[in-house]
């Protein structure tokens, strides 16, 4: 049995100079045609449940208000001296997402991105329902060798695809393979 994996990107990834492979160099992100302002998150998502919490972010579930979807948010804390998260890392990691996303092995970030006044920067992410790979490890009764050949194949195909499109992922660890289950 299958568990279908994608990898979530990080913005501790370091970025070749140059373009490669035809990903637009990161300057040429239009922020102003994929950047949304708001108020608040609350405005275009409802029932925010907490799911992990990392360095720079929480992670939510959330449900799309207009087409009732449900996505992973991303939602990066205000520093300790209030300050919001610097701009241009955000950015830089919204790039990486959205240049990243064309493999069926790396979650799906959806643009536009939000910007708000009460929670700050916002990525909406392909939702794993499964979880995360660390979260079934401790599952003997899943693991057999099929499937441990199979997730690690996975796991290899996704930081294959985020090389080929010039990036290094600086955190490769279960807790950033996510895991999609079979709902039929």
């Amino acid at each position: 049995k299958d568990i279908p994996l994608t990898m979530k990107t990080k913005g501790r990834s370091s970025r070749r100079s140059k373009s490669v492979g035809g990903i637009p160099d990161l300057h040429q992100f239009d922020h102003h045609r994929h950047l949304v302002r708001l108020t608040s998150i609350e405005y275009y998502f409802a029932n925010l449940k907490m799911m992990n919490s990392g360095a720079s972010a929480d992670c939510y579930r959330a449900r799309h208000r207009p087409s009732g979807r449900e996505f992973a948010l991303k939602v990066f804390r205000r520093r300790e001296n209030d300050e919001p998260y610097p701009r241009e890392c955000f950015y830089e990691e919204a790039f990486i997402w959205a240049a990243c996303s064309a493999s069926p092995y790396v979650s799906c970030v959806h643009l536009p991105v939000y910007e708000t006044e009460k929670e700050g920067f916002v990525l909406a992410c392909e939702l794993g329902n499964g979880g995360d790979v660390l979260d079934h490890f401790y599952n003997p009764e899943l693991w057999t060798q099929n499937l441990i050949l199979n997730v690690i194949k996975q796991m290899v195909l996704a930081v294959r695809h985020v090389h080929s499109c010039g990036f290094v992922h600086m955190d490769i660890k279960p807790e950033n393979f996510v895991v999609h289950m079979d709902t039929r």
